[in-house]
């Protein structure tokens, strides 16, 4: 279990990637919206991580415009003024109570959230030393300890920094899944299903398979993000 500053992150289900096989005539999906943007076509391996992905990824809208929601920042982290990039700062901000705050994890949620249908974002990660992102409930803890588990309502994977050991990735399942990865992802494109119950993750530079969650949803979703190290930082990409 992970301890930074309080904050712990297990539990959940250890689960193969899914096969997916959609024709041009398939799947729609929302890129961070709940309108229509493009078509996926995609062949997921079905051993997950050792086979390539046939993939077509025609043009499709920007990532609907999401942004950060800084009523429900950590008084730590620093928003950018589009509110598409989070940073950690050493010393915390004077800022107003609010009941949708964490107010005791390093945390933020997008303000846009998710109650039907399909929808994918990417997340760029840089070099950053330690970060967790995914897709969380409404109703996660705000003012409190909060893990980093399924049964709290957060589907997640992250990186933990290790000294030279830079791939430290993880699932955040019961007990934590170690992912090895062929390459560092500098972007985590997050793809969540509501009616299907599933969240996936992939490395968005070449759309290979990192992990999936599957979950039967009965609230809101939203994206989800947190950071460990004082200058380290999470952007949305477009």
């Amino acid at each position: 279990m992970w301890e930074f500053a309080g904050i712990g992150g297990y539990g959940g289900s250890n689960l193969p990637f899914p096969k997916v096989e959609v024709g041009i005539a398939g799947l729609g999906f929302c890129v961070g919206s709940s309108r229509y943007c493009g078509w996926l076509t995609w062949v997921l391996p079905l051993c997950f991580g050792t086979q390539t992905m046939d993939q077509q990824l025609p043009p499709f809208c920007p990532a609907g415009e999401l942004s950060l929601d800084p009523d429900t920042a950590n008084p730590y982290l620093v928003l950018s003024e589009d509110k598409r990039s989070v940073r950690l700062r050493g010393a915390p901000q004077e800022l107003p109570a609010h009941p949708k705050r964490f107010d005791y994890a390093f945390c933020v949620l997008a303000a846009e959230g998710f109650s039907a249908g399909r929808h994918y974002w990417e997340v760029e990660v840089g070099d950053g030393e330690s970060w967790v992102l995914g897709a969380a409930r409404e109703s996660v803890r705000r003012k409190e300890k909060v893990d980093f588990a399924p049964e709290e309502g957060i589907w997640a994977v992250g990186l933990n920094w290790k000294g030279k050991n830079w791939d430290q990735y993880q699932a955040f399942t019961s007990p934590e899944t170690p992912l090895s990865l062929c390459e560092r992802p500098r972007k985590i494109g997050v793809y969540l299903d509501y009616e299907g119950g599933w969240v996936a993750f992939y490395n968005a530079d070449n759309m290979a398979p990192i992990f999936t969650f599957t979950a039967a949803f009965s609230e809101r979703i939203f994206p989800f993000f947190w950071l460990f190290y004082v200058g380290s930082s999470l952007s949305l990409c477009n």
